[in-house]
């Protein structure tokens, strides 16, 4: 097993040409199986191609206390196992991005490919390589379809992303397990790995188990469908940009008329706006404004508004005004925090803290619906979210993009608004803290 996984990795190197033109090969390491697996075959290679060389990454983001620190020094003994230079930093993630007003997963996102990118451009390296893995993969196909996607969705993680190189993107994570129990890899585990109250880790421990026992292929069969996928993207790509041409003018303005006469123009519609934030329902809605709508009606995303003329769309930026309000599912980013006091929580529309202990279960967002109520925070009486609306003058637009997180029948949070009292936290009076799931939406 262990010089097929070998051969696997080489063979991907080989056939896709990872390495070309690329000899100083940045690896980076967090500690977890999958980079330290990633670290052993690129050193393999480099033991048999001596022109290569490599060095390793580490990021310190420091949001999970002395582990992190573990996480850190363990991968500083591997760069003296190996013998090959490190790069490590570390970040405080958390201040971050609250200075930026961005999520947590958003933040380490940033700072993390910064870093990369400051040691390629430093010349320390020509390439960096990340330990995404077939299984990964996988998963996000699934919480693409989950979220609603196009075929950029579906097609899932790229294998080359210029200077970013997935050379275990065809190996599954049993092939990867393998690899490290035959050649005896120690790896640290980050423990946030097994909490099921995140998306991602509910996919990885419930959906692809579950998919594996009814056929032991189907993650290699998924993946190979996504494959597939990617191809297909391509083809329709050149489609849509033909058809670009032929609608818009020099202005940027769209013709109604010759929208009308494309073959396929509800596909095309859903290409135009899905990357501009429209919704799926909004789209249908513009769709049908084409075909028989009339002068006036304007439709709205989170970023983005379109005006239906009479001969024409026109599409638009919208003003800070305008964007306050969400037209397609958040995403929303969830981590785990312990907080000593009230005045360490964050105090911002964009996040819900809410407490731990009564989370027993995944939690899932949809739009509100009517007759939904909750327990808004600082009341003891429930109050339905139409009420909420109308004492907080929500516009009819506003109204109809609102989300609400929900925990079985419980509205926790209405997103980018309030959460529900009976899930904030408490501190006892003598209390060294409390433990809080965090979700933010960007």
């Amino acid at each position: 097993m262990m010089i097929s996984i070998y051969d696997h990795f080489l063979d991907t190197v080989n056939k896709y040409s990872l390495f070309k033109d690329s000899k100083r090969l940045l690896v980076a390491v967090s500690g977890g199986i999958d980079s330290v697996v990633l670290l052993d075959l690129v050193a393999r290679f480099v033991e048999d191609n001596p022109e290569y060389s490599f060095s390793i990454a580490h990021c310190n983001f420091k949001l999970r206390g002395e582990n992190s620190f573990r996480d850190a020094n363990f991968v500083e003994q591997l760069s003296r196992f190996y013998k090959v230079p490190l790069y490590s930093t570390e970040f405080d993630t958390t201040d971050y991005a609250r200075k930026k007003s961005i999520s947590i997963e958003m933040a380490a996102r940033e700072l993390r490919y910064d870093f990369f990118e400051k040691i390629i451009t430093n010349n320390y390296a020509d390439i960096c390589l990340l330990a995404h893995h077939e299984n990964d993969n996988v998963e996000t196909f699934f919480l693409n379809l989950l979220r609603g996607t196009g075929l950029k969705g579906l097609r899932g993680i790229s294998l080359v992303n210029g200077k970013y190189v997935r050379p275990l993107l065809y190996l599954s994570k049993d092939e990867i397990l393998d690899y490290a129990h035959a050649k005896s890899i120690n790896f640290v585990q980050d423990e946030t790995n097994f909490d099921t109250v995140f998306l991602r880790n509910n996919v990885r421990h419930n959906i692809l188990p579950l998919l594996s026992g009814v056929n032991d292929l189907a993650i290699k069969h998924i993946s190979e469908t996504m494959q597939t996928l990617s191809n297909v993207e391509k083809i329709v790509d050149e489609w849509f940009n033909d058809t670009l041409l032929k609608v818009q003018d020099e202005d940027g303005v769209f013709s109604i008329k010759k929208i009308k006469e494309t073959e396929h123009k509800i596909l095309f519609l859903e290409m135009l706006l899905q990357p501009k934030n429209f919704s799926k329902k909004t789209i249908a809605q513009i769709a049908e404004s084409v075909q028989n709508g009339i002068a006036g009606k304007i439709f709205y995303s989170t970023t983005h508004l379109l005006r239906r003329e009479r001969d024409t769309l026109i599409l638009e930026e919208n003003s800070e005004e305008e964007t306050d309000f969400l037209d397609i599912p958040p995403a929303l980013n969830y981590r785990k925090e312990f907080f000593l006091s009230f005045s360490d929580v964050p105090k911002n529309s964009r996040i819900a803290v809410l407490n731990s202990s009564k989370i027993k279960e995944p939690m899932l967002i949809r739009k509100w619906r009517e007759g939904d109520f909750f327990y808004p925070l600082g009341m003891d009486k429930k109050q339905k979210l139409s009420d909420f609306f109308n004492n907080n003058k929500f516009s009819s637009v506003q109204k109809e993009n609102t989300w609400v997180l929900c925990h079985g029948e419980d509205i926790v949070w209405i997103v980018g608004h309030r959460i529900d009292d009976r899930y904030k936290l408490k501190f006892a009076k003598k209390s060294a803290g409390v433990e809080a799931i965090v979700v933010e939406f960007s």
